[in-house]
């Protein structure tokens, strides 16, 4: 089996990419791992997790205040849409990221250089937001 690196769908030996995601699947000896030896190095720390209304609106608020751009995810989870209904497929496995992202998430965006600075004052006004 491979997986997803971001979302953690689960394929069959047959598949190259994330038909949700578009990235390279990886074997399951990779499963959840980092993907190269920067991120092997990073530490992953949660200063955020959505679902209270009122902490949801402080951190839009921080983020306006910061001019810190972004937006709601509104395609989400694909699988958890009404339309899907309308659809012949199969899920190979659980998606436990991808449900959490639909959930909860937002998106502040990507770029292909080096994003370091933006994401310290991102976490940065995440954490002070958070603490309120």
């Amino acid at each position: 089996m491979k997986y997803c690196p971001l979302c953690d769908a689960e394929y069959s030996d047959a598949h190259a990419s994330c038909s949700v995601c578009g990235v390279d699947l990886v074997p399951a000896g990779m499963r959840g791992q980092p993907l190269d030896e920067r991120q092997r190095k990073e530490k992953i720390h949660v200063v955020w997790r959505g679902g209270d209304p009122l902490a949801v609106s402080e951190v839009i608020n921080a983020l306006r205040e910061a001019d810190i751009g972004f937006r709601m995810i509104t395609g989400g989870c694909f699988p958890s849409h009404d339309v899907i209904r309308h659809f012949d497929y199969e899920l190979v496995g659980d998606i436990p990221n991808a449900r959490l992202a639909h959930n909860q998430g937002f998106f502040v965006g990507n770029c292909p250089a080096d994003l370091t600075p933006q994401l310290t004052r991102l976490r940065d006004v995440l954490e002070s937001a958070c603490r309120k």
